[in-house]
């Protein structure tokens, strides 16, 4: 590409004079952009275009209907109540565990919260699923047994469920948990189709985890409300000091306002589960592989 560069700027040299010479210019400067946003991109560092809306956190939606569906349909698994209640389980598991996740997936994309459109629009569709399946059984549409397929579907949400536990790692300790419990989950799920003690047994333990996102529900809402950690939530470092540059939340009136509860300029005091690693100048992200190794000074920061 310099070569390239190189090239169209010795063509304007031997051409200066004549008619054509503003164009070679144009293309010059062009390659120069397209050399840099190639440079930057072989780095992992982009700037995004598209801004973040300012809404609500639709987490706790999400992490709330997903406990509520998900308790339900344990419960029955667990046989702690009838067996009948499988026909409560099915609306349950389309309206009130699926099309309220997919909403919520929909919101964290207009928030530019990529994990949180990504786990939320997968679980809405899996439980979508679930719920038709049920309802066509209900009706006799499907009538032969499939456990094979059961077992291969919940298996691949384990594994989509590790996957997003590694990924939410770099965010705090909570979400990690809840990711790791659901991954066992789905895997005893799986292997309960064909053994009734596993089963039950994944029914237990999907009652544990629909507390864990029940909990996770109530620790974002009470902080989104409240503006600091009241539940806590286990925020990693380097998420406090680089989250009004990742997820940011715009407002005139609180610019600073974001998930992991930045403090702002104009409350001067600090109070109990503020984020103060980002209350810091918060270094820009084209210079965040040398501010890991301490290269960077403050005047270099955004």
């Amino acid at each position: 590409m310099s070569q390239s560069t190189d090239r169209a700027y010795a063509a304007v040299d031997t051409k200066k004079n004549d008619d054509g010479a503003a164009e070679y210019v144009i293309l010059a400067e062009r390659m120069d952009r397209l050399t840099a946003v190639m440079a930057a991109s072989a780095q992992g560092h982009f700037k995004r275009s598209l801004v973040a809306m300012d809404i609500a956190n639709p987490a706790p939606l999400g992490f709330f209907s997903f406990a509520v569906a998900l308790g339900t349909y344990m419960c029955v698994q667990a046989h702690i109540v009838e067996q009948a209640s499988q026909f409560l389980v099915i609306p349950g598991s389309i309206f009130l565990g699926g099309m309220a996740m997919v909403i919520t997936a929909i919101l964290e994309l207009l928030r530019r919260n990529a994990l949180g459109y990504a786990a939320f629009g997968l679980y809405g569709t899996f439980f979508i699923s679930v719920g038709v399946f049920g309802l066509f059984q209900a009706q006799g549409v499907f009538f032969l047994p499939v456990p094979e397929g059961q077992q291969a579907i919940t298996a691949l949400m384990g594994i989509a469920s590790f996957i997003f536990m590694c990924v939410s790692a770099a965010i705090c300790l909570l979400l990690p948990i809840a990711f790791l419990m659901l991954t066992i989950m789905f895997f005893l799920l799986s292997a309960g189709f064909r053994n009734t003690d596993v089963a039950k047994a994944a029914g237990w333990w999907g009652l544990v985890t629909s507390g864990v996102a029940m909990y996770s529900a109530a620790a974002f809402l009470f902080e989104d409300l409240w503006g600091k950690e009241i539940l806590p939530i286990f925020y990693t470092r380097p998420y406090k000091q680089h989250a009004a540059h990742l997820f940011p939340r715009i407002s005139s009136s609180d610019p600073r306002s974001v998930t992991a509860g930045v403090p702002y300029p104009g409350r001067p005091e600090f109070r109990r589960g503020d984020n103060l690693e980002a209350a810091e100048v918060a270094p820009s992200l084209a210079n965040l592989n040398r501010v890991q190794r301490g290269e960077v000074n403050g005047e270099e920061h955004v």
